[in-house]
């Protein structure tokens, strides 16, 4: 498991595949399903968000049907962790959360 901060190399995303979105309200808990393809890391992981806040998806495909990641960024904002994912669709991600993690 991987604490994910605003430092942290987020490369790893890049080509990752985009799964299954679970949002447990009641618990402001997301799960996010990615697959990787990688040699150290390979199959099935998950974007945990805790405590989350907001939670913005888009679903337009404005350059066309795609399910791979693009590109990642977290910033810290207002003492909470901001979670941005473009997808190679231009679908975007946002969430806010105070902690992220990734796990495989």
């Amino acid at each position: 498991m991987m604490v994910l901060k605003e430092f942290t190399d987020l490369r790893i995303f890049h080509d990752a595949k985009i799964g299954d979105f679970k949002y447990e309200y009641n618990k402001k808990k997301l799960d996010l399903t990615l697959y990787f393809d990688f040699s150290y890391l390979k199959g099935e992981s998950h974007l945990i968000a805790e405590n989350v806040s907001f939670v913005q998806i888009d679903s337009k495909e404005p350059w066309g049907k795609g399910i791979y990641v693009n590109e990642v960024k977290i910033l810290k904002k207002n003492g909470r962790m901001e979670f941005s994912l473009l997808l190679n669709s231009g679908d975007k991600y946002v969430l806010h959360a105070e902690l992220f993690l990734l796990k495989n």
